[in-house]
């Protein structure tokens, strides 16, 4: 389950969950509502997961622009998805591992 909606917040990100649903049930998917309300819960069904850091959290931090910014970012956001973290908790993450 916990899995499930791993893969979902991924997806959310390179696509519109509610059209990929809406299509599968015109093709007569009959289990698809366990996922419209894991999409509904995760608030992922119609607009992409929303990064809680992002560029401007990485200056306020004191990070200098550089080229590690994207690879902060993405490691903040793999974090927000699979373990689930709050802002101020990938904050510390971050100034941990960079």
């Amino acid at each position: 389950m916990e899995d499930d909606i791993i893969s979902l917040k991924k997806q959310s990100l390179n696509i519109v969950l509610e059209d990929l649903i809406f299509v599968e049930m015109a093709f007569g998917n009959k289990d698809i509502n366990s996922i419209l309300q894991k999409c509904e819960e995760s608030d992922i069904l119609n607009k992409a997961l929303k990064p809680h850091i992002m560029g401007v959290d990485l200056l306020d931090l004191g990070f200098t622009p550089s080229c590690d910014f994207k690879n902060m970012l993405n490691f903040a956001m793999d974090l927000q998805i699979e373990e689930n973290l709050s802002k101020d908790d990938l904050k510390q993450r971050l100034k941990k591992n960079f």
